[in-house]
């Protein structure tokens, strides 16, 4: 048995329901994490990034804990309060948090409630993300594109975090690709299509990665031969849509730019 329920001192309520909260006791690789649980509605709190320190799979004693068919309060979220503090909870929508989830934030402490489970989804999200990055060798844009906002960063040494470290250099690469490629300048002759076009301080093979979200990236070639011109016709995008995309040289060096937008007609 990894975890244990714990008897609080100050019992905290339920945003929703307004029934005490369980404090469960999690096991991470930098030590126990709390977290407080409904057994009713199946919301869980955190105190400000304490669930960065978890992994999906140490929450698989919260998610056994969890009722399988949570109870729906009908709360209204303009109006529910912190179960820390009683200061107003807000939607808290980031780069880190899937569009499909409604977390909400305290004005006041930052901790984060999670209602219906939504904690489980979540996690399942953020390691799916960060996995990509990984398998895909693309350092992360921002620590925000994946962890909410932290209480302490010496959270970064350790566990799901350690794609982190790459980071730096991801940036140091860019900045010196940005020496060698000038700023890409686009055209639009429709509302479905873009050209862009940039030039190379030397003879190189380049090719282009765009995308729409960060689960839809598409690499296609742009000059097959070193060359110091090179151009791209995007076809068939979405109008009125905003994409982004970098610049990767492959040889002589193998650098990836700046990461660039455009938005189509």
């Amino acid at each position: 048995m990894n975890y244990e329920l714990q008897t609080a001192n100050s019992p905290m309520f339920c945003p929703e329901c307004n029934l005490n909260l369980q404090p469960i006791s999690l096991k991470s690789e930098t030590g126990d994490v709390v977290l407080d649980f409904c057994g009713n509605c199946a919301g869980v709190w955190s105190d400000q990034g304490e669930v960065n320190y978890i992994k999906y799979n140490n929450l698989i004693p919260l998610e056994n804990s969890l009722p399988n068919t949570p109870f729906d309060p009908h709360a209204d979220y303009q109006f529910l309060m912190c179960p820390k503090d009683r200061s107003p909870l807000r939607f808290f929508r980031r780069e880190s948090v899937p569009q499909y989830l409604s977390l909400m934030r305290c004005s006041q402490c930052s901790g984060i409630w999670f209602p219906k489970k939504s904690l489980i989804d979540f996690k399942r999200a953020q390691e799916a993300k960060v996995n990509y990055f990984q398998a895909w060798k693309i350092p992360l844009p921002s620590i925000y594109a994946v962890l909410l906002p932290l209480l302490v960063l010496a959270i970064l040494g350790s566990g799901i975090f350690s794609i982190m470290s790459g980071t730096k250099q991801g940036q140091d690469m860019r900045i010196k690709a940005q020496e060698l490629i000038s700023p890409p300048k686009t055209q639009f002759p429709d509302t479905t299509s873009v050209v862009i076009n940039f030039t190379t301080q030397k003879p190189e093979i380049t090719k282009l990665r765009y995308w729409k979200d960060v689960f839809s990236k598409i690499e296609i070639p742009i000059s097959a031969i070193p060359q110091t011109s090179h151009y791209i016709v995007l076809k068939n995008l979405d109008s009125q849509t905003k994409y982004s995309y970098e610049i990767i040289l492959i040889s002589p060096d193998s650098l990836q730019s700046p990461i660039y937008t455009f938005t189509t007609e």
